[in-house]
């Protein structure tokens, strides 16, 4: 799959993607490290990460919000229980 490689400032940052694919990307930051032809660090961007840091820092901002969710957790583990219960 060919790759896209983008930098939004110039240069310091580097973003290498698939082809169409605007989820999962590497990016490359100038640390003054030497990978395979690359000065920089490597990591990879995780949408699912990031997603989910961004409910923790909703849950933190909105008190209500994670009372909520912990009620929906219970409901989820009481189900969970339920359905093994009934298997058959």
């Amino acid at each position: 799959m060919p790759k896209i490689y983008e930098s939004p400032d110039g240069g310091i940052t580097v973003r290498a993607r698939d082809f169409g694919d605007y989820d999962n990307t590497i990016t490359i930051v100038d640390a003054g490290i030497t990978i395979p032809d690359v000065k920089g660090t490597v990591t990879v961007h995780d949408p699912l990460e990031e997603y989910l840091q961004q409910r923790l820092d909703m849950m933190d901002k909105y008190p209500e919000l994670k009372e909520k969710w912990e009620e929906f957790a219970e409901l989820e583990r009481h189900y969970k229980a339920w359905d093994l219960l009934n298997k058959k």
